[in-house]
């Protein structure tokens, strides 16, 4: 009887221990039922105790972000660590160029109120400001959690803490243009050693907002100026320079809503000139020669040409392009200009006025083709470039000499002209 009596005390004891730690337990910050008299400083010293009952698997980051010259959006990223060293977790917040505040919330694993985590900064800012002290990159910042109660007798948790951020910025940049500076409202900008410029405001300045288009659903830009055609595609690596592809890790983006180009392929493609240096402020100065050139249309008006027929062919061996006219009133207008290869400099393309006086199918070779074919002088003509006899392609290059003599087009490109252009039109070929 007295054994029975003794275990079921035991049991009892036990039973009431497992009820205080859940109880306690229960008491985190989602669901506190602490006594409204009990404030921490009189609350015993003993933090086992204090722990159990003020807990919580959330941390949060207050970052004011402040306003940067000529700064560079992007993402700015925190990372979480314990007391210890491990590592948490990171989140980022994307920073615009104005002023404004975030909150990031970190999700860790459940902690005591008094508990002591780091924040570190990865990427995206000079150095943070927390409290009084400053901290960069890679620099440790100590976060220590604490709950009390208010004089209202409510009880406060601190698990939410404020910083400051100062972005990176570009290297300031002085822009000029034919030798005047350029003011831009939104300011040039060094991005991964490039620099970039806000294309409408550039050419505005140099009177030229009439050279762009842009396709918001491709994303393409197409600059015409004189001869020349620079293209981009926004946030792609290909750029085209009268039909020459470059790619470059420098590609066209969008900040802001302003789009941005890369300034010396922007310059040089369309014929300028470009040069950097850096003054002794430190300050870095870009200065760009770039005049608006007369367009193709009037290239070929100057020159007198005409056709027995209502459309002419212009030939560019500077250029390495094709432009198909159409007669306007009297003056030629453009069509289409297509890029081309022309002949090497041991078999170079001729020069002058010809007539395009045969249409043929196909010239055969051994293991390709060419065609269709354009003669307009002898042997010499305008057709597509290598095709083997299974459809695939020998030798697509384009913008390069290469060729016998003749002028070679994307096969696309000359079935266009071939569906188009009649027999007789005039070809006009050019050193220009």
């Amino acid at each position: 009887m007295k054994k029975s009596i003794a275990l079921l005390l035991t049991a009892l004891m036990l039973i009431s221990t497992a009820f205080s730690c859940n109880v306690l337990a229960e008491n985190t910050r989602d669901g506190s039922a602490a006594d409204s008299s009990e404030s921490l400083w009189m609350i015993p010293e003993n933090h086992d105790l204090i722990n159990a009952k003020y807990t919580s698997d959330r941390l949060y980051l207050s970052v004011h972000i402040e306003k940067a010259p000529n700064f560079i959006p992007g993402n700015m990223v925190f990372g979480i660590y314990t007391s210890g060293g491990w590592f948490l977790g990171a989140q980022k917040i994307f920073v615009t160029d104005i002023a404004a505040d975030h909150k990031i919330t970190f999700k860790v694993p459940e902690y005591a109120y008094g508990d002591t985590f780091y924040v570190r900064l990865f990427s995206g800012a000079a150095k943070i400001q927390y409290v009084n002290d400053f901290y960069g990159i890679d620099d440790m910042i100590p976060l220590q959690t604490y709950t009390y109660f208010s004089s209202e007798g409510k009880r406060v948790y601190g698990d939410t803490f404020s910083v400051s951020a100062t972005p990176l910025s570009s290297r300031y940049i002085s822009a000029y243009a034919n030798g005047w500076e350029l003011y831009f409202k939104n300011p040039a900008k060094i991005i991964s050693g490039t620099c970039f410029i806000p294309l409408s405001e550039y050419l505005e300045a140099l009177e030229m907002t009439d050279c762009m288009t842009f396709d918001s659903k491709s994303g393409k830009i197409e600059i015409k100026s004189g001869l020349h055609t620079v293209v981009f595609y926004l946030n792609g690596n290909d750029m085209y320079a009268d039909g020459k592809v470059t790619y470059s890790d420098a590609a066209p983006l969008k900040i802001n809503g302003v789009i941005y180009v890369p300034f010396r392929f922007l310059v040089e493609g369309l014929g300028g000139k470009i040069t950097s240096e850096t003054g002794k402020d430190g300050k870095l100065k870009i200065s760009a020669s770039l005049r608006r050139e007369p367009s193709s249309e009037d290239f070929v008006n100057s020159k007198g040409i005409t056709s027995k027929t209502s459309y002419l062919i212009w030939v560019s061996k500077k250029n390495f392009t094709v432009t198909v006219f159409t007669d306007n009133n009297g003056k030629w207008k453009a069509e289409k200009t297509f890029p081309c290869s022309i002949g090497a400099s041991s078999t170079p393309t001729v020069t002058g006025q010809f007539e395009y006086f045969s249409n043929e199918n196909r010239w055969s070779y051994s293991t390709y083709y060419v065609g269709p074919i354009m003669r307009f002088y002898k042997g010499y003509a305008l057709h597509s470039t290598l095709i083997r006899y299974d459809g695939s392609t020998a030798d697509g290059r384009l913008g390069m000499k290469i060729s016998h003599g003749c002028v070679r087009l994307a096969p696309a490109d000359i079935q266009w002209m071939v569906d188009m252009v009649p027999l007789h039109t005039k070809v006009y070929i050019t050193n220009e």
